[in-house]
């Protein structure tokens, strides 16, 4: 079913097949960068290798939802019995990736700050906080919070489950957190770049993802403001928007360029002997006064 071009999402799930496609050649690109990564680098290039392979897996369950399980109760109550577990799977594994890399290059940087100590635990606060709202809302979606069924078009009744309010807010709060995560990983590895093509990589990883996370806020949030206290209006806005912006395309290409320039950065750190990963209490420490 299509709308001027884009998936009308009959059901609440972006159907466009180009869309599809991408999650699946997004998901293929990052899997391949991973094996290069761990490959050339062994277990010195986990982090990178981890971050490649959290979003190749959420790209491909991504993949898998648009393409086979297309049903949400967000225009109705019932959805695909196969949506909410394999939706949230998809998301853990991204969430997951962004994890990985918001702690880049951290024993090689500069002892932190109280306030980039700050910024790393609340950004995986807010990754936290988004993983246990979507496994929640999934969850108690797929235990009768919602009507399952075994197609991808179904006539039920009018309405929107609770259960998939909080799966959509912690949705949400991801994409803010994924952005944030980029952010911060960025500024704790520029220190440690050399050359403009290293430091080009290094911005457009978090460039690009203002094209993708952050036109779904664009798209979502915008329209909200401009038709205050009006679902209807705002969400036909949100709706024209999406389409006209081919969003459910873009979004995607965004976030493929965004992770093969994080891959980039991911292999001009690791060239370097002196460059390591190390757990989380090496992320956090040692902590120097000051802001």
């Amino acid at each position: 079913m299509v709308l001027d071009g884009c998936s009308a999402q009959p059901e609440g799930v972006d159907d466009d097949r180009l869309g599809v496609l991408l999650n699946y050649v997004c998901s293929a690109a990052l899997l391949a960068a991973a094996c290069a990564l761990f490959r050339r680098y062994g277990r010195r290039g986990l982090r990178g290798t981890l971050t490649e392979l959290g979003m190749s897996l959420g790209y491909l369950l991504g993949g898998l939802v648009h393409d086979r399980f297309p049903n949400r109760a967000v225009r109705d109550v019932c959805a695909h019995h196969s949506f909410y577990p394999t939706f949230a799977a998809s998301y853990a594994a991204m969430i997951a990736s962004a994890w990985a890399w918001s702690g880049a290059d951290a024993p090689a940087s500069p002892p932190r700050t109280k306030l980039g100590a700050r910024a790393l635990l609340a950004v995986r606060a807010a990754l936290l906080a988004s993983a246990l709202l979507i496994v929640d809302g999934a969850l108690a979606c797929q235990a009768g919070g919602a009507t399952l069924v075994d197609d991808k078009i179904d006539d039920c009744g009018a309405g929107h489950p609770r259960c998939d309010s909080v799966m959509l807010g912690g949705e949400g709060l991801f994409y803010l957190a994924w952005i944030f995560a980029w952010a911060i990983a960025a500024a704790r590895v520029a220190p440690r770049l050399k050359g403009p093509w290293a430091r080009r990589h290094n911005a457009a990883s978090v460039g690009w993802l203002l094209l993708g996370p952050g036109q779904i806020y664009a798209v979502c949030a915008l329209p909200l403001a401009l038709h205050p206290g009006d679902a209807d209006a705002a969400g036909a806005a949100s709706m024209r928007w999406y389409c006209a912006l081919r969003t459910g395309v873009t979004y995607i290409l965004a976030v493929l360029l965004s992770r093969l320039s994080t891959s980039a950065v991911s292999s001009h750190l690791l060239a370097r002997a002196d460059v390591a990963y190390e757990p989380v209490a090496a992320e956090l420490g040692p902590i120097e006064s000051g802001a």
